[in-house]
């Protein structure tokens, strides 16, 4: 079933136009790792101006996000980021891997072919500016 709503997805992204579109540096791709497990995030809605963990760091590997699917709910002069860090919520040693973005509220922004990828060691976080923001959003990855 997860296999049939990752397709899914896929077949949704490539259907979306590419609004934004990061380039990735550096090393192997882990998303094209045909022996990777791809996890899938759904966020229904992202709150408050502080850096939130997504995915947990995990010793030495790194996480590399496939995909990002953002789509601005509410606030004013919202914007949305992508960082990696070490301590709680990325507190620490932060990188920013999507730089900040305005959204839109009728066209999702849609990245691919991987984002990003962490450091080894490192979590996932997003983090939010503006008066009150809210945006949905799905993310793919791959955590080696």
């Amino acid at each position: 079933m997860w296999r049939r709503l990752l397709y899914l997805l896929g077949c949704l992204l490539i259907a979306l136009p590419v609004c934004a579109q990061q380039q990735f540096s550096g090393g192997a791709n882990g998303c094209a790792n045909s022996h990777a497990t791809l996890v899938s995030v759904t966020n229904t809605a992202t709150s408050g101006t502080s850096a939130v963990q997504i995915v947990a760091l995990s010793g030495t590997a790194k996480i590399y996000v496939c995909s990002l699917t953002v789509l601005e709910v509410s606030g004013t002069s919202p914007t949305f980021s992508l960082e990696s860090g070490t301590g709680t919520a990325c507190a620490s040693n932060t990188t920013v891997l999507v730089f900040p973005f305005t959204g839109s509220t009728t066209t999702p922004s849609v990245f691919a072919n991987p984002v990003a990828v962490t450091a080894a060691g490192y979590a996932l976080c997003y983090i939010q500016t503006g008066t009150t923001p809210v945006y949905k959003f799905v993310l793919t990855y791959v955590q080696q």
